[in-house]
């Protein structure tokens, strides 16, 4: 079966396939992770579709001065680590959507003290106007 394999610094960390048309990604993402406590950083992903079950193969930080390799392969492809079912799967988006809410809520609202400082006496003086 063709497969992808996923390699770091020259350790196979999984091989990802399935049959028939399932889809299967590796994915480097940035920004902050749901976990206890949620971090900041980098996350390495191989994950797919198998009919209506999100399937895991594996999520792991990603370290300054990693590499990763992601090579096509005939071979035989390890089992997910993880499978969701729809409804466990939407839970999952949604926690993360609420994470990523939350930043921008504490981004805006550092960024409208910044402007605050920085504007303060003009948008004062045009509020009285």
């Amino acid at each position: 079966m063709l497969c992808i394999e996923v390699t770091s610094n020259g350790e196979t960390i999984c091989t990802a396939g399935l049959a028939d048309w399932g889809i299967v990604s590796a994915s480097l993402g940035s920004g902050t992770h749901v976990g206890v406590p949620p971090r900041p950083g980098f996350e390495l992903t191989v994950n797919g579709v198998d009919g209506d079950v999100l399937v895991e193969w594996a999520s792991r930080p990603f370290l300054l001065g990693e590499s990763f390799t992601i090579e096509i392969v005939e071979a035989t492809p390890d089992t997910p680590s993880r499978r969701y079912s729809d409804p466990e799967f939407q839970s999952l988006a949604e926690a993360k959507g609420l994470v990523h809410a939350r930043g921008l809520y504490r981004w805006l609202k550092r960024r409208l003290g910044e402007l605050g400082a920085e504007y303060g006496d003009q948008l004062a003086s045009e509020g009285d106007a």
